[in-house]
């Protein structure tokens, strides 16, 4: 092929600024390392309910499985959730709310189905009971003079009685309530105010003591408990700055009660330890200032991670945990409009957290399964681009993500027995269209990502050990019409278009600047072009109505007519396919078209057939010029397959080419809604899974076919 003077002035051009892109992106990228999610990913919507402005989990039946009972301030209504197997749910009653409820604790730790409320007008104090029905009864139990907006609540003296603490911006110091029934009280620090109060072991004795934040000093004033309920200042404890969402918890399981709050967003930790200093401090630094944040073991490893909320952003993220609160890079996992809560949910059958949204919708996040039917999981994004690969080449498809919305590449691997156990993300400099896997090695993988848009074509080489990506070959190109990589040599071949004239190059090495083979024929009307695995180019070019198939072999500068088609008014190409569809290690030319509304198919340089149902009945589907393609080559001794998506109907299918009979099958899977991507791969046993990202939604969908 020849270029002009000023073509090949400008691609140099565009490429050194392309590649001087690239270098700044290398020498600022951050990576995440491995991240063991241990299978926590798996999404479960339901939405029954006309809204949800906050929800607390319970257990009204007293059985094995977690229930919820969700506040809708709107309709001043109390909805009780009854949990059910496989972390589903079921409206089991609608109450009527207590008149201003602001804020519910549980009252008595073993006991899951009553809480203490205040409210925010009345200024009053009650409790809630729920009947084995899901009914609910209140009662007011206590009157105040301001608003008490915090409330805690737990049986410090181990009467079986819990004890109350209130305070508030309003109220002088903190108001401990040891019998609620004799409204018998004590104020601590009547000449303060105070917020955030909670009950903490700080001295290991097993008796909670207090700690709140002081909100004229800006500390945290600490009251020892002794042991009949009566507390004492002791101490206080610098803060840097204003805090919220104070909890206490064993973050680091050492046996010593921690200390947690939020600041901007940061969640900072104040440790416990032997001697009762609190001395030691830690900080975590969020991406966003967190709404609400929670704690648990997600992902089942014996540590506890954190999650949290960021309502300007409509996000929830997750932070798993390494060892002595140094957490893995936080990591997104539901984006939604309106989220209003969440809290941890344990159950004897599944750990995991639940969502809610001002629209009613309830999310569970929890382990996917080994054996999951149909399952969405959190990762992908909208339109995600997905791709199989196999980590450490033992023989098990796991799956990466090209991620539409941002630039980042994210790999899903499974472990031996089959659960999706680690994933890894990596920032790119670009959001990329397509994706390509080199699977030669087991644990640094090559993958080639395609940007259309710009015609640039770039390689990263990817190590999963040592946690790194590295840019080896970025080009821009013109026109590009197809692109493959090899194994062996070459490593990436090139195709691309213009001028009338098609070109390929042929580069051995992705260190290579410059093609080691370049080849190009004149093409007058290109309608198709594809690599075959031989290296050699099958393409289609029309003339008029006629259509002429043919396979260019650019090492040899030979071109085979294959084939000519003259296109009648009533036919319509549907889909020209390249692929070892004998099974024979060779590529061919598949055509796909439509015949008076019949469908037909062909392979260039022998007789077109219909395609049958499985009763042989030629088949009258309709399928439009937005049809979607998966094409699986032949894997460990599984045999080709080509499967088409068709948006309209919303239904998968598969093609069957039986050679020996010369026919094809088309044969109807069934029916998927809103498919933009998807691949289809063996991942337990002998079945099959149809893996797809979705136009409407930023998760990614299993389902088993």
């Amino acid at each position: 092929m020849r270029l002009l003077k000023e073509e090949k002035t400008e691609s140099v051009q565009e490429n050194r600024i392309y590649k001087l892109i690239v270098f700044l992106f290398l020498c600022s990228t951050s990576l995440y390392s491995q991240i063991p999610i241990n299978g926590f990913c798996k999404l479960h919507s339901f939405q029954f309910l006309k809204a949800a402005d906050s929800f607390y989990p319970c257990n009204f039946n007293n059985d094995a499985y977690t229930d919820l009972m969700v506040i809708d301030q709107a309709n001043k209504k109390i909805n009780v959730l009854e949990g059910l197997k496989d972390s589903e749910f079921r409206l089991k009653a609608t109450n009527e709310m207590p008149a201003g409820l602001k804020k519910l604790v549980l009252f008595d730790s073993h006991q899951m189905n009553e809480f203490c409320y205040i409210t925010n007008k009345t200024r009053k104090a009650g409790l809630i009971k729920i009947n084995s029905g899901g009914g609910i009864s209140h009662r007011n139990i206590l009157s105040f003079d301001t608003d008490p907006g915090f409330l805690t609540a737990f049986d410090t003296n181990r009467d079986s009685i819990p004890e109350l603490l209130f305070s508030g911006p309003g109220m002088k110091g903190m108001t401990v309530f040891k019998d609620y029934t004799k409204t018998s009280k004590s104020v601590l620090q009547s000449g303060t105010c105070y917020g955030e109060p909670v009950f903490v072991d700080m001295n290991s004795d097993s008796y909670k003591d207090v700690v709140s934040y002081n909100l004229f000093s800006g500390k945290l004033d600490c009251f020892y408990n002794n042991s009949r309920g009566e507390y004492s200042f002791v101490r206080s404890l610098n803060v840097p700055g204003f805090i919220t969402q104070m909890k206490s918890f064993d973050y680091n399981l050492d046996g010593y009660a921690d200390i947690s709050y939020v600041i901007r967003n940061q969640i900072n930790f104040i440790l416990g330890d032997g001697v009762s200093s609190y001395s030691n401090t830690k900080t975590v630094y969020l991406h966003e200032e967190p709404y609400k944040y929670i704690y648990g073991d997600f992902n089942r490893d014996g540590k506890i991670d954190l999650l949290y909320v960021n309502k300007s952003r409509n996000k929830v993220s997750v932070l798993f945990q390494k060892d002595n609160l140094e957490f893995y890079p936080e990591v997104t996992y539901f984006l939604g409009n309106g989220i209003s809560d969440v809290n941890p949910v344990y159950s004897k059958y599944f750990n995991g957290a639940v969502i809610s949204q001002s629209n009613g919708n309830l999310t569970v996040i929890e382990t996917l399964g080994l054996k999951e039917e149909k399952a969405e999981i959190c990762f992908g994004g909208k339109n995600a681009i997905l791709q199989s690969f196999d980590f450490g080449n033992d023989g098990l498809k796991d799956v990466a993500f090209l991620d539409s919305e941002s630039k980042n590449v994210s790999f899903m691997t499974r472990d031996k027995s089959g659960y999706f156990t680690k994933l890894y993300i990596f920032n790119l400099p670009d959001i990329y269209s397509e994706i390509k896997i080199d699977d030669s090695q087991p644990f640094e993988k090559t993958i080639v990502c395609l940007q259309k848009e710009k015609q640039t074509i770039d390689a990263f080489s990817v190590d999963f050990i040592n946690g790194g990506i590295k840019n080896i070959f970025s080009h821009r190109f013109k026109n590009l019409v197809d692109y493959d990589i090899g194994g062996v040599s070459p490593r990436l071949s090139v195709l691309q278009y213009y001028s009338n004239t098609l070109t390929i190059e042929y580069y051995n090495a992705f260190t290579e600047t410059k093609p080691f083979l370049k080849s190009s024929c004149s093409i007058d009307n290109l309608v198709f072009a594809k690599i075959a695995r031989d290296n050699s180019v099958l393409y289609s070019d029309k003339k008029g109505e006629e259509y002429s198939s043919k396979n260019w072999i650019p090492s040899a500068g030979t071109t085979k007519l294959l084939d000519k088609k003259l296109l009648k008014p009533e036919e319509r190409i549907i889909r020209n396919y390249v692929g070892d569809f004998y099974n024979d290690s060779h590529d061919r030319f598949f055509v796909l078209y439509e015949s008076n509304n019949e469908l037909r198919g062909y392979f260039p340089g022998s007789p077109d057939m219909p395609v049958l149902d499985r009763s042989e009945t030629p088949l009258r589907v309709r399928l439009s010029d937005s049809v979607i393609t998966f094409y699986r080559r032949k894997h460990n001794g599984e045999p080709s397959k080509l499967y088409l998506y068709e948006p309209a109907s919303s239904t998968l299918f598969r093609i069957d080419i039986v050679r020996k009979r010369g026919k094809i099958y088309l044969t109807e899977i069934g029916n998927i809604e809103n498919v933009s991507n998807f691949i289809i791969e063996k991942l337990s046993g002998s079945h099959y899974y149809i893996i797809s990202s979705s136009n409407n939604k930023r998760t990614t969908s299993f389902e088993k076919l």
